[in-house]
């Protein structure tokens, strides 16, 4: 009597393992579905945001230019059409520096599909004459664009110098002293000026309006230089050359 009980007891509760061991079957098949069915959402989305023509970049504003057009820093940025997520911003501030007149950009993603470019230009401080052509130079020497305008600037002629090329870097410490030697000019001769020439056998000379020049030599001394010019044509107004590139002995050549 005793082992029927058992009996009918054990297979009571095998019945109910096996029904509770089915319906776990059951529930972790369902989450492992559902879990498929998510990763593959995912991945489709990953698949095709990049490929979303809603993403794409349609809006450009552009800020703090005046030397370079709008249109040729949103063409040179590379930015227009691109998809906002995987726009890199590095990518195009990188090629916006490579343009002679950007000092610095900088690209931000706006909230739609929207991107501002904020740049800070370079601007020509500097004519120099070279190889025959005239270009200009900011004042840290980066060489600018090729121009024909007449332009009332500082004006370097090199002679015998070569061509340049935009984007190159021309001597920095020479655009600092022929920037400085125009500025302590004379007020009275400054408008005289027409231009600074540079021989590596002479080195600097003024070249006037007026028909004379003044062979300054190097840097050195450019203050005590200066005034000796100024007495010396002022004492003799008829000459053409003056030379002080040893101001202690200065010499001069009339007409």
């Amino acid at each position: 009597m005793s082992s029927l009980f058992w009996t009918t007891i054990g297979r009571l509760f095998a019945r109910d393992r096996s029904r509770v061991r089915r319906r776990v079957g059951w529930w972790g098949w369902l989450r492992r579905a559902l879990i498929l069915l998510v990763v593959l959402a995912i991945a489709y989305g990953a698949y095709e945001l990049p490929r979303a023509r809603f993403l794409e970049v349609q809006d450009v504003i552009v800020m703090g230019n005046s030397q370079v057009p709008d249109r040729e820093l949103i063409r040179r940025s590379d930015v227009l059409g691109r998809n906002l997520i995987t726009l890199d911003t590095s990518e195009a501030e990188r090629r916006l520096e490579q343009i002679p007149y950007i000092q610095s950009a900088r690209v931000e993603k706006g909230l739609t599909t929207t991107v501002r470019i904020q740049v800070q230009e370079r601007t020509p401080s500097l004519i120099v004459e070279s190889g025959g052509a005239r270009y200009l130079v900011s004042q840290t020497g980066v060489v600018l664009e090729r121009s024909s305008d007449p332009l009332r600037m500082p004006d370097l002629e090199l002679v015998g110098g070569g061509r340049l090329e935009p984007g190159q870097r021309f001597d920095q410490e020479q655009v600092a002293f022929v920037l400085t030697l125009f500025s302590e000019l004379p007020p009275d001769l400054r408008p005289m000026i027409e231009k600074v020439s540079y021989r590596p056998e002479t080195g600097y000379e003024l070249i006037s309006s007026a028909g004379w020049s003044a062979i300054l030599g190097d840097p050195s001394q450019l203050e005590v230089k200066l005034d000796v010019m100024r007495q010396l044509l002022e004492r003799k107004p008829n000459a053409t050359l003056v030379d002080v590139s040893t101001p202690s002995t200065p010499y001069y050549r009339l007409k």
